[in-house]
């Protein structure tokens, strides 16, 4: 089994901004400069992650509950992680941890988070399940969702798991993606029924 009891702590480098695919009219006429930061999701972002749930899902129901958000971050903080820029979360990634051979890829994504409360995360699973990532439609294209992805590789690779699902988007759909760990003996077996293996 693999070991996850040291948990996941935040990679030391902090995602920024960078101007650099702006036209030299956009980097001029910038306002002020983002000063992101990755960090874990608090009970306290609430608020923020809500708007930009409201935002991001307006057609599929909004936000989840305050309840939701609690739940998920008693049972799996580490996996609950977002990008600030200057005290505001303006981008949010939800995972836990599954025992996959359990799961398999006939699952629905209530099923697989417990509708959203994450009662389903097992600390000694092999899986991260990505449940949610959604960036505010005003920080697009400053690749926020790729640092956010990152991070979950990172803390995949730091916690001893052998693979990444990706689900998402509040479907009830099966899992869309699966990524593999690049080590022997890792891959999972071959994907099925939609599910799209990323190596």
């Amino acid at each position: 089994m693999p070991n996850n009891d040291e948990g996941f702590r935040m990679p030391t480098t902090q995602p920024s901004a960078s101007p650099r695919n702006l036209p030299v009219k956009s980097r001029v006429r910038r306002k002020r400069a983002h000063r992101l930061v990755l960090r874990h999701l608090t009970i306290d972002d609430y608020d923020d992650m809500k708007s930009i749930m409201d935002i991001v899902y307006a057609n599929l129901g909004g936000a989840w509950s305050y309840e939701q958000m609690k739940s998920q971050l008693a049972h799996f903080p580490d996996g609950q992680i977002c990008i600030e820029d200057r005290g505001r979360v303006v981008a949010v990634a939800l995972s836990l941890i599954v025992q996959y051979s359990q799961w398999g890829d006939k699952h629905t994504y209530a099923e697989i988070t417990a509708d959203g409360y994450f009662t389903t995360h097992n600390p000694q699973g092999d899986t991260l399940y990505g449940a949610e990532v959604f960036v505010h439609p005003d920080y697009r294209d400053l690749r926020l969702g790729r640092r956010l992805y990152d991070a979950r590789k990172e803390m995949c690779e730091k916690m001893n798991l052998r693979a990444i699902v990706a689900g998402g988007g509040g479907s009830s759909t099966n899992a869309l993606n699966r990524v593999n760990r690049a080590r022997p003996g890792g891959n999972m077996p071959a994907a099925s029924n939609g599910v799209m293996r990323l190596t």
